[in-house]
């Protein structure tokens, strides 16, 4: 779920069962303000469940490289995200199905064993042998769902990960593109720049 709560609301919420994951972001300004004007978002209403969670979870995860590397633009980049997922909320309700969420929940089970095997140097084919799916069509859901082919997200998950050992490890950029998954150096510095 989305929790878009305004300064100055009293709130309390946590997990029903086990834990959770959290994060946040503040933000202000005109979009906001004039989504609550027009009826979009409540100061009573703060939970938007029916976003998609590839939404909010991508999202996030592109928030947290972006403030991490902070490229030059990483603020205007952040805004993007941000306000994409604020209309994810707002417009998110309005036609979902059994068969969507369905189709999100096999996405999630193939973002899941994507990230599992990010560092491991196994095909494409072989992470999304799921049984009674053919590759093709579970890499056409995926897209259709994340907006993402399966190996651009692999991808990105490798770049985060070089992106991390480049700030903390003293290895030679060669290893580092090779360790996150990279045999071919100059393919590795494309997609970097593609992505950083």
């Amino acid at each position: 779920s989305l929790f878009i709560i305004f300064p100055g609301v009293p709130h309390k919420y946590g997990p029903v069962n086990g834990s959770w994951t959290q994060f946040w972001v503040v933000f202000e300004g005109e979009i906001p303000e004039m989504l609550e004007r027009r009826g979009f978002l409540s100061r009573g209403d703060f939970c938007y469940s029916s976003v998609r969670q590839w939404d909010v979870k991508s999202s996030f995860e592109e928030l947290i490289l972006l403030s991490r590397r902070k490229p030059y633009d990483y603020q205007l980049r952040q805004s993007v995200i941000l306000y994409r997922l604020l209309m994810s909320a707002v417009t998110g309700s309005l036609q979902r199905s059994a068969t969507v969420n369905d189709r999100e929940q096999l996405a999630e089970k193939i973002r899941i064993r994507l990230q599992e095997n990010v560092l491991l140097r196994r095909p494409l084919q072989n992470i999304l042998n799921i049984e009674g799916y053919s590759y093709n069509y579970l890499r056409t859901l995926f897209r259709q769902v994340t907006g993402i082919s399966p190996i651009a997200y692999l991808n990105r998950m490798r770049i985060a990960y070089a992106c991390e050992q480049l700030s903390y490890s003293s290895q030679a950029i060669k290893e580092i593109a090779y360790n996150a998954g990279f045999d071919d150096p100059q393919y590795f510095s494309r997609m970097f720049r593609k992505t950083t």
